[in-house]
């Protein structure tokens, strides 16, 4: 048991003794090891106020960010002890809702924020509490929602309320009404930069989706101009710069706009997949197929439901001859996406080079079917023509289908 520890069990005891007897109780408050003991004395009318101020103090503590995982553990059971004999439930709930949600038990962190607001109905602080700890925890998201409308519709002027609906607007892709609600924030927010912040990561959300890379960029430098140290805005910045850079044939640029987001977020997925995928792109531009097929295989390892992920993989293994190989993962591209004109502009071309004629002229049909835009429909129709001059269509082996 670490001192801090020591600490809060010795504090939790004290209180404890203190508020449950009669008359006056000498108990040994804090145990300093060589320093000794120091006594406190408490009597029953003012242990009701002292107690949870001490608790709270312990709690202080070691609900920091540098708290250790068994203090913070150990935190939580004591609250939880003195709630019982607390004349201040709502601070003390607040204060086990700060930790909860330090220690990552966002559904535990929101049921303590929402006790704290029975008993303290207009605090903001809990409001804001509750709000967080919904929108990071693993409710249902439509009951995520319906408390968040419950709390915006009581505390219509909370900024910060505002913000937290919006995030569960964002992530069911509702940008245009998640940019309204934001720019409500903004009106409530009295100079606070947090309702522009997340307006500008949100525009730069949307910018990313409609491929407006350049607009997207100055949207997170905005962000970041007001909080230069929001993680999302820098992983957003470098995640978009990534794909600038891809779609102007810079990979060089690209897999280093790639690094700085894997360096800002090593945990990231996205980031992750950024940076492998510009690699590959790097190294199948430098001639370096095989080398560019592992880092599409890592690609396709992270996401593995990604038609675009297979879509690559499959195309790399086309560029280095590797035509069964790359067959398997056109059609996997296909199965996750039926109407993936890529995957079967490619899986045509390799059912051909592997001289399973039949196979390749359904595929070339499908091509000239999905098509709409006619970007390969004069390919297609020639590669039709000669399968049919071949006359002798090839049959592919048992159990091969056109997607």
């Amino acid at each position: 048991m670490t001192m801090n520890t020591r600490i809060l069990f010795l504090t939790t005891a004290a209180l404890l003794t203190g508020c449950g007897g009669a008359g006056e109780t000498e108990q040994p408050l804090v145990d300093a090891g060589n320093e000794g003991t120091q006594p406190a004395t408490t009597t029953t009318g003012d242990a009701d106020i002292q107690g949870p101020s001490l608790a709270i103090a312990a709690a202080d503590t070691l609900a920091g960010p540098q708290a250790a995982t068994g203090d913070t553990l150990a935190l939580v059971d004591a609250l939880k002890m003195v709630l019982a004999t607390a004349s201040t439930p709502a601070e003390l709930h607040g204060k086990l809702g700060r930790t909860y949600f330090r220690s990552g038990q966002f559904d535990k962190a929101a049921d303590a924020f929402r006790l704290a607001l029975n008993a303290e109905p207009t605090n903001i602080e809990f409001q804001v509490g509750m709000a967080r700890a919904l929108n990071r925890g693993t409710g249902d998201e439509a009951a995520v929602r319906a408390a968040l409308d419950e709390l915006v519709a009581k505390f219509p002027d909370a900024a910060h309320l505002r913000i937290e609906r919006a995030k569960t607007f964002r992530r069911a892709g509702e940008i245009e009404t998640a940019l309204e609600e934001l720019q409500a924030a903004i009106e409530l927010s009295d100079g606070d930069p947090t309702a522009q912040v997340e307006y500008h990561l949100t525009m730069g959300r949307k910018l990313r989706m409609d491929r407006d890379e350049e607009k997207a960029v100055a949207e997170y430098k905005s962000a970041l101009s007001l909080d230069p140290d929001n993680a999302q805005a820098t992983l957003g910045l470098h995640l978009t710069e990534t794909k600038l850079h891809t779609r102007k044939g810079d990979h060089d640029a690209a897999v280093e706009a790639a690094r700085r987001a894997v360096d800002a977020d090593p945990t990231s997925t996205q980031a992750l997949y950024a940076y492998h995928s510009a690699m590959g792109k790097q190294l199948k531009d430098r001639g370096q197929y095989e080398e560019a097929i592992t880092e599409f295989i890592h690609c396709s390892e992270l996401a593995p439901t990604s038609a675009g992920a297979a879509n690559a993989l499959g195309s790399i293994y086309l560029v280095a001859k590797r035509f069964d190989d790359a067959a398997t993962h056109l059609k996997r591209a296909i199965e996750i996406e039926p109407r993936h004109l890529g995957a079967h502009h490619g899986l045509a071309k390799a059912y051909e080079r592997l001289q399973w004629h039949e196979l390749a002229r359904e595929t070339w049909a499908k091509v000239l079917e999905l098509d709409e835009k006619g970007r390969y429909e004069q390919e297609a129709r020639l590669h039709i023509e000669i399968i049919d001059q071949i006359g002798d269509l090839s049959a592919a082996p048992e159990g091969a289908t056109a997607p």
